[in-house]
């Protein structure tokens, strides 16, 4: 197992392959391990860099209430720990907002952005925190499901995905919701002037598809794809589809 200290915190993450690095930003209750479906067909041009935010997966947590800012703060300090300069950004729904914080932080060293499943801003039904503080385990298996998964995706494998949320401890999970609840970026996202692919699945409830025309219509140099019969967990549920459009749009920066 790699670990990489960050501002006194073992921060885990995985390298494959070589090339220009890619930074894969995972969502909220997430790990690195919801790009396992990417790192195989990336890793034949690019170097890909998959790591757990602190308190998720592998890696230590913060041990304070984080922000959006906070997180894409570590990022930053986890980039510069492994001396890269120039490398791409793809962020998942929380992890696109941890992309889009840091991209404009650190627009000199980013080559292209990839927003997944994100919005400038991630509002989390009330309901549901509710329901998340009185049954962790029945929200997760039942609401989450419902909301991240399209209705047309195999049932074994949402099932699968929504297992893994169960590892991420009830503290975690509700920081991270209300580290969405808090964000909005709605008059920063302008700024973004680098090359950004925005990527989104047609039956998404969590972000639906109008969120990323909303990124669309405000970064400048970007590009949308919606990607048919998927929901919120379009690099799981249509990754062929997904990896072949990223490594397209990336292949034309390198």
């Amino acid at each position: 197992m790699t670990f990489l200290m960050v501002n006194g915190l073992k921060t885990f993450y995985m390298e494959f392959g070589s090339g220009n690095p890619i930074i894969f930003i995972h969502g909220a209750t997430a790990n690195h391990e919801v790009w396992n479906r990417q790192i195989k067909f990336f890793a034949k041009k690019f170097k890909v860099i998959t790591l757990d935010l602190p308190g998720h997966g592998k890696s230590e947590n913060l041990r304070k209430k984080v922000l959006i800012e906070d997180y894409s703060n570590h990022v930053a300090g986890f980039v510069s720990g492994l001396r890269l300069d120039k490398f791409f950004v793809v962020g998942h729904s929380m992890g696109g907002a941890i992309a889009m914080d840091f991209t404009l932080k650190n627009m000199e060293h980013v080559k292209s952005l990839v927003l997944v499943s994100t919005g400038v801003k991630l509002k989390i039904p009330s309901s549901f925190m509710l329901s998340l503080r009185k049954n962790f385990e029945k929200t997760i298996l039942t609401d989450l499901k419902s909301l991240i998964f399209s209705e047309k995706t195999d049932k074994k494998l949402a099932e699968r995905v929504v297992q893994e949320s169960l590892k991420c401890p009830l503290k975690i999970c509700l920081n991270d919701f209300i580290a969405c609840n808090n964000f909005d970026f709605n008059n920063m996202i302008s700024r973004i002037r680098i090359p950004t692919l925005i990527v989104v699945g047609k039956d998404d409830i969590l972000t639906p598809v109008k969120y990323s025309f909303f990124l669309h219509e405000k970064i400048k140099n970007s590009k949308l794809e919606i990607i048919d019969d998927a929901g919120h967990m379009v690099m799981i549920e249509k990754p062929e589809q997904f990896n072949k459009i990223v490594f397209s749009f990336l292949n034309k920066i390198c």
